[in-house]
């Protein structure tokens, strides 16, 4: 019924069920990640706390979250129903494949695509907000101004390219470009959380004085005080880098979704792997039902999975310094 109906990639899209199964169980997890950090921003919107635990980085985290388990799901949806649209083969005109019995699927797959410019400007923000939380860089009210400007011209950029794909009657079907911008988004965020991490290094290095050692040095002064902060964790850290694992996860993350498009790259390329009619002489180290596709989905939901966990640690962060600035404010005399 469905001529050429197993071969992989006849319209440049796969078609393996390790492909799209793999694209629904990520939109699952996704999802389930996603609605537990928007039930700690809503529950922190209703508090009366002035603890400020959750911040725009949860938000921009909850982004990340959704836009990529949106465009698994549908991306799933097209690699699972696309090769079923007759006729199988396209037709040409004037030498040019036109797209016409696929064009609901293809507008399906152009805005999942579209998603990656929500995930590119989470990106931003999460580099912004990672620098400034630090004491890295803070910028002014004008240079957030014009990083945010920036920030929205390159991720409308980015969506407003994906949908332009469409219209390319060469290959409509096509993310290398958008895909490696959104990985040259992460790279960005990479090296912003490297920074933050050698600086902080650096100042513990030095020894400078921070709040946190003062405050310490305040309490083995008064022997007194010792009983009422048995229970108040006081780094004796003067960068703050001990069990800060909030910033190692948040350079793990990024470099995840890095890794896993540089290996679908390469497993696609060098090692054709799922495509149409692959070289007899070069072999794909992974089966034909689960190929580099699926393989990237799991990297990808491994890469979710560390921002949560980065979100979680950095919440509970904030919340150990606002303990902390709280108890500096208590008179020592």
């Amino acid at each position: 019924m469905y001529p050429q109906r197993s071969l992989l990639y006849h319209r440049g899209v796969d078609d393996s069920p390790g492909t799209y199964i793999s694209d629904y169980v990520l939109f699952a997890f996704c999802a389930v990640l996603a609605t537990y950090l928007s039930l700690l921003l809503a529950k922190s919107a209703r508090s009366e706390s002035k603890i400020r635990d959750v911040s725009v980085s949860t938000i921009a985290v909850i982004v990340v979250i959704i836009s990529v388990g949106l465009g698994a799901l549908l991306g799933g949806l097209v690699h699972q129903f696309l090769q079923k649209v007759e006729p199988y083969n396209n037709k040409t005109f004037i030498l040019a494949p036109v797209w016409t019995e696929d064009m609901a699927w293809l507008v399906v797959w152009r805005v999942a695509a579209t998603l990656s410019a929500f995930v590119s400007f989470a990106f931003f923000v999460l580099i912004q907000q990672l620098l400034s939380s630090e004491d890295v860089l803070r910028f002014s009210l004008a240079g957030i101004i014009l990083y945010y400007i920036i920030s929205c011209v390159i991720s409308v950029g980015i969506g407003g390219y994906s949908l332009y794909v469409m219209f390319d009657r060469d290959n409509p079907w096509s993310l290398t470009v958008t895909f490696g911008l959104v990985f040259f988004c992460a790279f960005l965020e990479i090296v912003s959380a490297l920074v933050v991490v050698c600086v902080r290094f650096k100042v513990a290095h030095d020894g400078s004085s921070t709040p946190c050692t003062e405050l310490s040095n305040d309490i083995d002064s008064n022997p007194d005080l010792q009983p009422e902060v048995k229970n108040l964790e006081v780094s004796q850290d003067p960068g703050g880098v001990r069990r800060r694992w909030d910033l190692f996860f948040h350079f793990i993350a990024p470099s995840f979704f890095v890794i896993g498009g540089v290996v679908q790259l390469l497993l696609g390329i060098v090692a054709q792997c799922g495509k149409h009619r692959p070289n007899p002489l070069i072999h794909c180290p992974l089966p034909d039902d689960f190929n580099h596709n699926g393989l990237l989905h799991v990297i990808n939901g491994l890469a979710i999975f560390f921002f949560f966990v980065a979100e979680l640690l950095a919440i509970k962060h904030r919340r150990h310094n606002h303990d902390k600035r709280n108890f500096e404010n208590v008179s020592f005399v």
